[in-house]
């Protein structure tokens, strides 16, 4: 089996403890950041990242001034 010891079945060298400490690192940041977002987005009402289409007179008049538009 893989094992970073000196007995171990394959033999790997000083590049190999390199990338595997680095992809270790790189996976535990990964889960720690999916932790953190599923703990911080667990109880938000679904309502809020719903992006709603339609166009309401509201936000074409908001739209139209924020661009100095005019119809």
């Amino acid at each position: 089996m893989f094992a970073i010891t000196p007995d171990s079945v394959f033999k790997v060298n000083t590049y190999a403890y390199t990338a595997v400490a680095t992809s270790s690192t790189a996976c535990g940041l990964g889960i720690a950041c999916d932790v953190w977002f599923l703990l911080r987005y667990y109880w938000v009402d679904l309502e809020t990242f719903i992006v709603s289409t339609l166009r309401t007179p509201l936000t074409t008049h908001m739209l139209m001034t924020l661009f100095n538009c005019s119809l």
